[in-house]
């Protein structure tokens, strides 16, 4: 058993509570330091697909805006 831990930061424009819009953000892996910067939230899951299946990875970012 492993344990991950990814913190994901999210920045939104919510003036009208019906039409909230992810402006940008950040998700942080936290025991390899790797990051990636968030435009759409799709980008959040693959990022963490990488680092549950290790055969996945690649020696560049994992996906995401490069950050």
């Amino acid at each position: 058993m492993r344990y991950l831990s990814f913190v994901v930061r999210l920045w939104v424009r919510d003036e009208d509570p019906e039409d909230t819009v992810l402006v940008r953000g950040r998700i942080d892996h936290i025991q390899s330091t790797g990051s990636a910067r968030i435009s759409q939230l799709d980008h959040i899951t693959a990022f963490i697909q990488v680092y549950l299946h290790p055969s996945l990875q690649e020696p560049t970012q994992p996906p995401g805006d490069p950050g």
